[in-house]
């Protein structure tokens, strides 16, 4: 576990899942600081994650990834939220875990269709059958998102709730 005054939170889980709003109102209510790493990929490369895997492919973006996480590493406490596939690399579920609490934010393929049913910029999901790729990178993943530290089931909860489950665990008293 890393100095327990320098702590970080990762949430990890799908898209659709709750990470980025979920970090963000947790950073503003304990005033912590708080990374998208897909907001810092599209700062980094100065276009969006959907032309990055168009022109650039899946295989460049994970190093893009990759590049993001070891600057974010250098901050003081924070929260990150985590692109969907940031954990699915060989070893670096481990090494997240080595560094910060990792908490995976659990919603089932329909509910993830759901939330993210008027956002086109998704590029990993087929927009001919959806909820078909959902599951299908949902099954791809289950295992790793499973391997966090903590599992926070997002169904019918509101993001305060979600909130305070995350409260429980992350020391914020030491933060």
């Amino acid at each position: 576990m890393t100095n327990p005054f320098n702590q970080k939170l990762f949430l990890v889980g799908m898209m659709g899942s709750g990470k980025t709003e979920v970090g963000l109102q947790f950073s503003r209510k304990y005033n912590l600081s708080f990374f998208d790493t897909d907001q810092e990929i599209e700062k980094m490369a100065g276009c969006s994650i959907t032309e990055i895997f168009a022109n650039q492919g899946e295989s460049e973006f994970r190093k893009m990834e990759q590049a993001v996480i070891d600057s974010i590493l250098t901050k003081e406490s924070c929260i990150i939220s985590c692109g969907g596939g940031l954990c699915i690399p060989e070893g670096m579920m481990e090494r997240l875990k080595i560094l910060g609490i990792v908490a995976c934010l659990w919603a089932e393929p329909r509910t993830i269709l759901a939330r993210i049913n008027k956002d086109n910029s998704r590029p990993l999901i087929d927009q001919g059958d959806p909820l078909s790729s959902i599951e299908e990178i949902l099954q791809k993943r289950r295992n790793r998102y499973l391997a966090a530290d903590k599992i926070l089931n997002t169904e019918n909860k509101s993001i305060q709730e979600i909130i305070q489950e995350i409260s429980k665990f992350f020391p914020l008293n030491t933060v």
